[in-house]
């Protein structure tokens, strides 16, 4: 599918507008990531939901089984694509836990510091998850809101 350009300036600032109402997402750092390009801005918020949409589980079991290596997998992942769509404090959270594993912290604090990535990550992806369907993004969709196309093409497979 090919996502075209809005025509109106209203248009963009709607579908945007949709977005920016994402409490803990930085729309504008988000949208500097893809140089303004709202099309791919859904696209890569669509395929970050899809993709860390199991991570608190993962994040947990990893904990339980006390696998550094696999807490420090998903950890480092959920702070590069968190950072990138703009969910800065996840991100933050997120840089605040590798540290801890990476520096060999105690088990409590990393234990800590990856529950308080879980407690972000969850509310954070249902509320874009809300945002984009309200937007009317979903598999194989290419949705308008006013006349914006934006288009989304498959999940993380």
């Amino acid at each position: 599918m090919i996502a075209r350009e809005p025509q109106r300036a209203e248009d963009r600032s709607a579908a945007r507008a949709v977005l920016a109402d994402v409490a803990g997402l930085d729309v504008d750092h988000g949208m500097a990531m893809v140089r303004d390009d709202l099309s791919r801005y859904s696209r890569i918020l669509r395929l970050f939901v899809d993709g860390h949409a199991n991570d608190a589980q993962r994040l947990d079991d990893a904990l339980e089984a006390n696998d550094i290596t696999t807490l420090e997998k998903i950890v480092h992942d959920l702070k590069s694509s968190a950072g990138n769509v703009g969910a800065t404090a996840l991100s933050e959270l997120a840089v605040k836990a590798l540290t801890s594993i990476r520096g060999n912290a105690k088990g409590s604090v990393i234990n800590a510091e990856c529950r308080a990535v879980m407690s972000e990550l969850g509310p954070l992806l249902e509320r874009v998850r809300a945002a984009l369907a309200r937007a009317g993004v979903a598999d194989g969709d290419l949705v308008r809101i006013g006349s914006v196309e934006l288009s989304y093409e498959g999940g993380i497979g």
